[in-house]
């Protein structure tokens, strides 16, 4: 991490010590985890943790708090030291992290022990119910995600034109290098060939003979086939799978080619805490990344900063019914400004009768649907907010006007479902003699709240998690 001084350091310091002088005071003395203990988290970026020890139905284990660098922006995890093997219950990852919350659940950013003592309390509700048995189901219900750990399949793409619905029937296969299409017939194979690829030469298109099978119960981790024999007795059995970053940056070089355009994939809070700062000279930055601890950790960096550079975000509401875009540029500015500590928005344009988000079958997936015929209306907002960023820069009475304006009329970026990896984009160094700009890119999926999946008991000093829609979690007892 960077010298001490740095502001963010500062934050990530004074979080610990809340968090540890709240245990402190409830009588708790977890240990914390030495270098080696954290490096049993590869690919996490745990930096500090400490580690809890309690009874449960059948004895002792022990759960470790782990936290990163960006810290409390970031949340923390909890992982389950002594467990069963992989896939034995559902929500435990590989390296024992456990997968509580949605992805889009926020924690409060200025009560650091809140959401650490949340996630306690959903871990021990969690691994007593897994002890019970009471999770199987979840196992059904998130196949995408156990079905990725367990590896099943091969590396390429497959390109289904099924209806995917019973019965089990024959069907036809053609594999290329990459690639796998499969189809209902012969005809409509090389019907989507003369479409999807005329140049393709009809005497390499030999399809061969395959079967889909239609299962009516979903398979568990211990019935996954993992052979060819496997496949034929369940096929008996049953009656016969762009980055942001780049495609942002490759966006806004087509839309002004006399802009250089830097792109970043990385997490946020290794971007910014970064010995050579990549971000030192640019003229812009455009966030779409639509994810509340990346971009509450990228207003913070932003106001230590002295905001020197404008910082466009731009999201659009679901069904992009509202394109949103904001333009922070003053000392005086902030994104914080228009949401509370746990992301929710002050503002929406349009709110709806039914949650609109959609749930995919996997651990913590969750999005806000929109599509391509929805987009153009929202994406002119983002770039009147561009350009009128890139005008104040080169000192226009336009930039205090453009930011209040669009301040007032949308101060949120709607949170998407949150990947562990997020993409930011930033303009540097435009060319002697051009103007700068940017444009915004895909827009970041949009969110009007979800409570957490389970419902539990357990570990808290208060409710400190929420969802989108801004309600409590119920607190319980402290172990």
């Amino acid at each position: 991490m960077p010298d001490a001084s740095h502001p963010l350091v500062a934050r990530f310091d004074a979080a610990v010590a809340a968090v540890e002088a709240w245990w402190e005071e409830l009588g708790l003395h977890p240990r914390r985890l030495d270098r080696r203990e954290l490096a049993a988290y590869p690919g996490r970026g745990a930096v500090k943790g400490w580690r809890f020890a309690a009874d449960f139905p059948g004895g002792l284990r022990r759960l470790d708090v782990i936290v990163t660098d960006g810290f409390p922006f970031v949340p923390a995890r909890i992982a389950l030291v002594d467990r069963p093997h992989f896939l034995t219950w559902p929500h435990v990852e590989k390296d024992g992290v456990l997968c509580l919350f949605p992805d889009t659940t926020t924690m409060s950013v200025d009560e650091p022990y809140d959401g650490v003592a949340a996630l306690l309390k959903e871990a021990f509700a969690m691994v007593e119910d897994a002890i019970a048995g009471k999770l199987e189901g979840d196992f059904r219900t998130e196949f995408l995600t156990y079905w990725n750990h367990a590896q099943r399949g091969g590396g390429g793409t497959v390109l289904s034109l099924l209806d995917p619905g019973p019965p089990s029937r024959s069907v036809r296969v053609w594999e290329g290098v990459n690639q796998t299409i499969i189809a209902e017939n012969d005809e409509e194979l090389r019907a989507w060939f003369r479409n999807a690829a005329p140049k393709v030469a009809s005497s390499k298109i030999k399809p061969r003979a395959g079967a889909f099978i239609w299962l009516d119960r979903v398979p568990t981790p211990v019935e996954y086939p993992s052979s060819a024999g496997d496949v034929y007795a369940l096929a008996e059995r049953n009656g016969a799978v762009d980055p942001k970053a780049p495609a942002l940056a490759k966006q806004i070089r087509a839309a002004l080619p006399h802009v250089d355009v830097v792109h970043h994939v990385a997490e946020v809070q290794e971007l910014l805490l970064r010995d050579d700062d990549p971000l030192a000279g640019v003229d812009l930055i455009v966030s779409a990344l639509g994810d509340w601890p990346a971009e509450s950790l990228l207003d913070e960096w932003h106001a230590a900063q002295g905001r020197r550079v404008p910082i466009v975000y731009g999201w659009t509401e679901p069904y992009a019914a509202a394109g949103h875009a904001i333009a922070i540029s003053a000392p005086g500015d902030s994104l914080r400004a228009g949401l509370d500590a746990y992301g929710t928005p002050h503002l929406v344009a349009a709110r709806w009768t039914q949650d609109p988000r959609r749930y995919e079958p996997a651990c913590g997936a969750a999005f806000d649907p929109y599509g391509r015929r929805w987009i153009p209306r929202p994406g002119c907002v983002c770039r009147r907010s561009r350009f009128s960023a890139s005008a104040c820069r080169q000192g226009s009475a336009f930039r205090r006007r453009t930011g209040r304006a669009h301040a007032r009329r949308v101060r949120r970026p709607i949170r998407s479902r949150a990947g562990r990896r997020h993409s930011l984009a930033a303009e540097a160094r435009a060319r002697p003699g051009r103007g700068r700009g940017s444009r915004p890119g895909r827009p970041a999926r949009s969110s009007d709240g979800r409570t957490a999946r389970r419902r539990r008991s357990g570990f808290a000093r208060r409710a400190p998690a929420r969802s989108r829609d801004g309600s409590p979690r119920s607190a319980g007892r402290v172990p």
